[in-house]
């Protein structure tokens, strides 16, 4: 019997056994037994840590859904562990970790709000718990539970006091030490605490239905489409099957694996033209949702040539606003796979453009010939910019509608570059790199509208994550060291996010930021003051920019961490300053000004000694006049002088010269003895010029040299 036939029939006994479960009430479903609890006192001794699984059927899940809240009566604040499991010893479900503060004995309700945190449960499946330090939860036995009826024996336990054991975990079957059962005696308890189930999401097909065509020699294996599924109850294991496929063959001509991906499970020679329904489902097991897949078989030879990639660059397919590219509305030909593009065109006359982003999506005209295509993941849409323009290229057939020539009307237009590759996109027609198209509407001289166009809306803003911070560095921090790693991030995945210090407070260079990683380092020496510094660092998407301030302290060296004084603060900035160009200019001029000085008091000095060997005789001396002016005095005086304080003489007949004495007065040698007289005779301005030796020589005898008596000589 054939292997592909034996597993439809597996899957199908198996779909059967796993049908949509009992609804659970939108209000909440109660696992567990009724409030209140008020005779529920025991807790277990100090130090107990004891895992409890409940599986009496009012314990029991009566419904399909995720639980929702927890109700308990716990004796103590701590950390409990909250389970869903089947009856096989296998924990089947997710354990959620909740932290309950309460006073003891009250009644405790845990909502678990957060989706991730709700535990998918099961018709049939059981609860459990187990407390993180030691047991929290209230419950009683034997003689209390006489009145009123709830205990039960059905429930197993543990002694976890030494440990978790490894093999207490999701997933993984675990054999617990004993029950209520087999306990000698049997014991009856019943524990203090419920779940309460709500129904949850339904799981989604996204990109169901679709139309794809095949070739008719595709190999066995070949993906040929990828289902996208999911769930909002994150917790949810999803499988994804294949239900039927019409019309039926033995094997099945294409599978579906445990990721979505649809292969071709058998060689579709002589399949030309059939056209196939491949109806797959979803199951989070509880809700589930199914979908069609519409597969044609096709020939190469039937295949048109692969479209040609247009840019359309006129103004009426340009960007008018920055944003992000939020739905395509495309007039199609025929279903196919398409690859939609945002530009820049560089040199329209050059026919040069570059790619800025591309997604590939599936053209389906089987409903209509106008399609609009959702691009709802953040991450898949295209960002575009003021100016930029919108492109195309047919990954599998030519499925964009245009007109031309009398078809036209004022919307058509030679704006458009134009490249026929006449085969598959080569692999360098990528975003990011630039391209030479073909030929041009202008080249062609042909006018032309085509049918597509895109809507845009305002993208998400960036987000730094790990701004504001401080960081602190060291004075001796080298030229590219590490301060930070700004962490930023875009919901729109596909946009160039670009960083760069806005502005730094106080105004500095020592700082660098690296515009695609955001790694802000050292660029400079970093020793001297300030030593704090803000970094206003900005992150750019091309349309909406994020900023954040990064601190940085650094440590100052060791001289400089006491407070300078105003002397050495003076003798710091006077050694800058003669460290400096200025400094060393000034040094200089100082230096030529000393040298200058110097040869002009040496070239003085010799002049002054070479002056005083130089007497020119036409410069009389000072002493020269003195004795001039004393010769005229005496040469004018008469005979009869009388020195001061001299008793006046008798009155006597002047002395009458002989004109032999007169010429003997007049003669040179007179003349230079008078001169010589005066010249021996002592000089100084205090004392009266009285008559020398050599001048009372001429008048009479000389005076006695020590005077006799008072007036006289």
């Amino acid at each position: 019997m054939d292997i592909h036939f034996l597993c439809a029939i597996y899957i199908l006994w198996w779909r059967l056994h796993q049908s949509e479960g009992a609804a659970c009430a939108d209000a909440g479903t109660a696992i567990g037994t009724p409030l209140p609890w008020d005779n529920t006192n025991t807790m277990g001794n100090p130090g107990d840590r004891t895992p409890v699984l409940l599986y009496h059927t009012s314990w029991l899940a009566t419904c399909c859904g995720v639980i929702v809240a927890w109700e308990m009566r716990a004796g103590q604040t701590g950390d409990i562990a909250l389970h869903s499991w089947t009856l096989v010893n296998v924990g089947n479900g997710e354990a959620t970790m909740k932290k309950i503060n309460i006073a003891g004995g009250q009644t405790v309700r845990l909502d678990i709000t957060d989706k991730a945190k709700q535990i998918p449960i099961e018709e049939g499946m059981a609860i459990g718990f187990v407390a993180e330090t030691e047991d929290l939860v209230f419950y009683r036995e034997d003689m209390d539970c006489a009145a009123p009826a709830g205990c039960e024996f059905d429930y197993m336990f543990d002694d976890f006091s030494a440990g978790v054991p490894a093999e207490y975990k999701t997933d993984d079957p675990y054999q617990f030490l004993t029950d209520g059962n087999i306990e000698t005696p049997p014991l009856l308890r019943e524990y203090a605490i419920r779940a309460i189930v709500k129904p949850g999401a339904k799981p989604l097909l996204s990109n169901l239905p679709a139309t794809i065509s095949i070739y008719e020699d595709a190999a066995v294996d070949d993906v040929i489409f990828e289902v996208a599924f999911s769930d909002e109850d994150e917790m949810q294991t999803l499988d994804i099957y294949t239900v039927d496929i019409t019309p039926a063959e033995t094997p099945e001509p294409f599978l579906i694996d445990a990721t979505g991906k649809v292969k071709v499970n058998k060689l579709m020679t002589g399949n030309v033209g059939k056209q196939y329904a491949m109806n797959v489902e979803v199951f989070d097991g509880c809700l589930s949702e199914a979908k069609t897949l519409t597969i044609n078989v096709i020939t190469t030879l039937a295949l048109p040539v692969l479209a040609a990639a247009i840019v359309m660059y006129d103004d009426a397919w340009k960007a008018t606003c920055c944003g992000v590219v939020s739905s395509w509305q495309i007039r199609g030909a025929l279903n196919g796979w398409l690859q939609l593009s945002t530009w820049t065109v560089d040199d329209a006359a050059a026919r040069l453009a570059t790619m800025s982003g591309s997604t590939t999506q599936f053209v389906d005209i089987s409903t209509s010939d106008e399609v609009s295509i959702d691009i709802v993941n953040k991450a898949q849409q295209l960002p575009i910019q003021i100016g930029s323009a919108i492109g195309f290229a047919g990954v599998t057939v030519n499925s964009i509608r245009h007109r031309e020539g009398v078809a036209c009307d004022a919307d058509c237009h030679e704006g458009y570059l134009q490249h026929d590759f006449g085969g598959a996109l080569p692999a360098a027609f990528v975003a990011g790199v630039q391209w030479t198209f073909d030929t041009s509407g202008a080249n062609l001289g042909v006018s032309k509208e085509f049918g597509v166009r895109a809507h845009v809306i305002p993208g998400e803003a960036p987000v730094i994550g790990n701004l504001p911070d401080t960081k602190t560095i060291n004075f001796d921090a080298a030229v590219n060291d590490v301060v930070l790693d700004v962490d930023f991030t875009d919901a729109n995945a596909k946009q160039t996010l670009t960083a760069s210090i806005k502005t730094t407070n106080p105004t500095t260079t020592k700082f660098k930021i690296d515009s695609a990683t955001g790694e802000v380092s050292v660029s400079e020496d970093v020793s001297a003051t300030p030593y704090h510094y803000e970094i206003t660092v900005e992150v750019s998407d091309g349309c909406l920019t994020a900023s954040a301030v990064l601190t940085v302290d650094i440590t100052p060296p060791p001289a400089a961490t006491a407070a300078p004084t105003s002397a050495s603060s003076s003798s710091s900035s006077d050694s800058d300053f003669w460290h400096s160009t200025m400094g060393y200019v000034v040094i200089g001029l100082a230096a030529c000004l000393v040298l200058i000085s110097l040869f002009m008091l040496i070239a003085f000095c010799l002049m002054c000694n070479f002056m005083s060997k130089f007497k020119p005789n036409a410069v009389p001396r000072r002493e020269h006049n003195v004795d001039s002016h004393r010769r005229r005095r005496h040469r004018d005086m008469d005979e009869d002088y009388t020195a001061p304080g001299t008793p006046t003489p008798t009155p006597r007949t002047p002395r009458t010269l002989s004109p032999s004495q007169v010429n003997f007065k007049s003669s040179r040698s007179y003349q230079d003895g008078y001169r010589d007289a005066l010249q021996a005779a002592d000089r100084e301005i205090a004392r009266p010029p009285y008559l020398t030796t050599a001048h009372y020589s001429l008048y009479g005898p000389p005076p006695p040299k020590y005077p006799g008596g008072a007036g006289q000589w």
